[in-house]
C-alpha cells in the first residue's frame, strides 16, 4: 500500500469518509486502476450513503481484478443496502472463495 493509501486507510479509521473519498478520487486520477484506491473509493462512498457511486468503482474494481475478495465483499454489503439479501449472501460466499480471510464476510454467512 502506498502512503496515499495509507492515509486514505487512517481517515477513513477515523470515520472522515469526505475526506478519504477525495483522497481516493486523487489517488485514481493519478492511476485510474489502483486497486486499493478502487476500493477504499467504494467503501467511502457506501459509508456516505452513495450507493451508485460505490457500485460504479466496485465495477471498475472487478474489471481490474475480478478475484478481489473484498470488493465482492463489499459488494454484499450494498446488496443489504438494497434489501437483495440472497443477493448478498452469494456476494459474500464468493468472497470467501477468493479470500479466507475476510471475517465481515463469514459473519455474514
Amino acid at each position: 500500500m502506498t502512503d496515499t493509501s495509507t492515509d486514505i486507510q487512517k481517515l477513513m479509521q477515523a470515520g472522515q469518509f469526505d475526506q478519504a473519498l477525495n483522497k481516493a478520487k486523487s489517488l485514481l486520477d493519478a492511476s485510474p486502476d489502483h486497486q486499493d484506491g478502487l476500493y477504499m473509493a467504494a467503501v467511502c462512498a457506501r459509508y456516505l450513503s452513495n450507493v451508485n457511486q460505490a457500485q460504479t468503482y466496485l465495477d471498475h474494481l472487478k474489471r481490474v481484478a475480478p478475484e478481489f475478495g473484498r470488493a465482492l465483499q463489499e459488494e454484499g454489503h450494498l446488496n443489504l443496502l438494497r434489501g437483495q439479501t440472497d443477493l448478498a449472501l452469494a456476494k459474500f460466499q464468493a468472497a470467501v472463495r477468493y479470500n479466507p480471510a475476510l471475517i465481515a464476510s463469514w459473519m455474514k454467512i
